[in-house]
């Protein structure tokens, strides 16, 4: 497995952490199966609907992630995914 580096505000990294814990999960797992998924869209015969329905699951997912958190005083951060 290869690994990558992103980058991020803080405070979303912070809050998609608690969210994996309370969720029994990784954020490292999570990118993985976003990750698959979003190469999938393109490579599958799936339809337009279930492309969409992938799409709203991951933009709540992101948007629930930065709903928790205040944007004040933020700064970048690395979030390295093994």
């Amino acid at each position: 497995m290869k690994n990558i580096t992103l980058s991020a505000d803080d405070h979303l990294i912070e809050a998609a952490y608690q969210r994996a814990a309370e969720e029994h999960t990784t954020l490292n797992e999570q990118f993985r199966l976003w990750l698959k998924h979003y190469v999938q869209d393109d490579r599958r015969q799936g339809t337009k609907r279930d492309r969409q329905r992938r799409k709203e699951h991951w933009r709540i997912f992101f948007k629930d992630i930065s709903a928790s958190c205040t944007a004040a005083n933020t700064y970048p951060a690395v979030l390295v995914c093994r």
